[in-house]
């Protein structure tokens, strides 16, 4: 058949007895070497934007080609690039942004210069692009930030310089770096492919996913989920309106087990508990409590867009098997989960239609939600928009005030009600509380209603935060206040 590979030759092999290496001739002649190493402490992002855009009176003279890359594609959900003017150091004033899912993320971006919204650029300003991924759990990597300056023309040492930038961002999106932070925990194996004498201008493909140019060889790097993977090799042919790619060659590679880890989540109090098992796993941080029901464990599911199930989050978490349970000596809690082939997979396929373009999501979207009438409460999303809760209660749909009746900690989505709206809403039987509020489109969801401790994903502002009183001058109201805003 088309792209049976001539000659193959294991290398080493490790514990279990499957090959950690090896290398194979493809039936056009190049050669490809592939090893699987140790993945350190996550996936790895890459992103190249050019330093220098040269104006005109609308636009830029040519359209400036962002590259992007990750390592991670087999548990990418989404992914946002977005440009910011430089004064925007806060990035809440997006000027144009582009999205997709992982096998669009190979594919460069082209921006001409136009933005979506306030005025346009002009000579001299400097963007500032903010590249992003995100899992299907609502963790987020981001890249460090890049500038890109607008000018009708450059001097000589300007040119200089941006020549040196460009190199140096093309190396970095070869070899990628670790995210700021690093948000989506993905701790397991890497499959390092090279391939040698090829011959076509065009770079080879791997399942779909694009090689990068390094010297006279191509290069890719991809987190593999355990178990066996069958890597097609493939040769880009261009053809009437598009492109076809031709297989070459496949490699059959097995990524070993990957071993549980531990990952933070928000506490919940609620969870019937047992003793712990032998499954149990110990960390220099933190020490197993008790087994509790996977579904019981999933703190932050997500709605899957296509077929409107709820899918595991966090860590990917299975709901039909225990999970164990730990803390640490501050009391944050973590479960322990891995992700694996059923949850992660080798994106592969071509990019969708429409990728590059600005995202059809808007930039937030409307939430309604009935909650009970209780002193504590969980709203189903975290990063609430600033300013967009409203609450009413009572048959008269009476609405609350901030500060007077209640308190709210936006990062994490909990509100705490007053002493006097207690009392108030206590006269009220069967009352319950209307609550409409605006999330990001891109923000991360969710927190069961029962999350009442535990650890914060998301630090509430400084200037909310509340002091600890001293033991004895504690009332039950300033207990449930400093657990609100994470004041100890």
């Amino acid at each position: 058949m088309a792209g049976a590979i001539l000659s193959c030759m294991a290398g080493s092999a490790r514990a279990d007895g499957e090959a950690a290496s090896g290398t194979a001739a493809l039936s056009n002649g190049a050669i490809v070497e592939w090893r699987i190493e140790s993945g350190g402490d996550g996936p790895t992002l890459g992103l190249s934007v050019p330093a220098f855009a040269q104006w005109t009176r609308t636009a830029f003279d040519t359209p400036a080609t962002i590259a992007m890359r990750s390592d991670g594609l087999g548990v990418v959900d989404a992914w946002r690039l977005a440009f910011y003017r430089k004064g925007d150091t806060e990035f809440v004033r997006p000027l144009r942004r582009f999205g997709g899912d992982a096998r669009s993320l190979g594919v460069p971006v082209e921006w001409d210069g136009r933005v979506e919204a306030g005025p346009p650029l002009r000579p001299g300003e400097t963007v500032v692009a903010r590249f992003e991924t995100r899992d299907i759990a609502g963790n987020i990597d981001r890249a460090a930030p890049q500038e890109m300056l607008v000018s009708r023309y450059t001097m000589r040492a300007e040119r200089r310089s941006i020549a040196d930038i460009a190199k140096a961002r093309t190396l970095m999106l070869a070899e990628g770096e670790a995210p700021v932070p690093g948000g989506i925990p993905v701790p397991g194996s890497v499959l390092v492919l090279t391939v040698t004498d090829w011959l076509d201008d065009e770079g080879p493909r791997a399942s779909g996913l694009r090689f990068h140019r390094r010297s006279k060889a191509w290069t890719l790097r991809q987190t593999l989920p355990p178990g066996r993977h069958d890597v097609v090799i493939g040769a880009v042919r261009p053809i009437m309106g598009g492109e076809r790619v031709i297989p070459v060659g496949a490699l059959a590679v097995v990524s070993p087990a990957a071993l549980p880890f531990h990952a933070r989540v928000k506490g919940t109090g609620r969870m019937a508990r047992t003793s712990v098992t032998g499954e149990a796993l110990v960390s220099d941080t933190f020490l197993p409590e008790a087994m509790v029901a996977g579904r019981d464990a999933i703190s932050r599911p997500m709605t899957h867009r296509e077929s409107n199930r709820d899918r595991l989050a966090l860590a990917l978490i299975d709901a039909n098997a225990p999970v164990t349970l730990s803390s640490d000596m501050r009391g944050h809690m973590a479960f322990m989960a891995t992700y694996d082939g059923a949850t992660a997979a080798w994106p592969g396929g071509l990019p969708m239609p429409g990728s590059g373009r600005e995202p059809d999501d808007p930039p937030v979207r409307p939430v309604d939600a009935t909650l009970p009438v209780e002193q504590a409460l969980v709203l189903p999303h975290a990063d609430i928009v600033p300013d967009s809760l409203i609450l009413m209660a009572g048959a008269d749909e009476a609405v609350l005030k901030p500060i007077r009746d209640y308190f709210l900690n936006a990062a994490e989505g909990r509100i705490l009600l007053t002493p006097s709206a207690m009392d108030w809403l206590a006269n009220t039987p069967g009352a319950t509380i209307e609550a409409s509020y605006a999330v990001s489109a891109f923000a991360a969801e969710t927190v069961p209603p029962d999350a009442v401790r535990g650890e914060s994903w998301a630090d509430a502002a400084a200037s909310r935060r509340v002091a600890p009183p001293s033991p004895k001058e504690e009332t039950p109201f300033g207990s449930a206040l400093r657990r609100l805003f994470g004041g100890g």
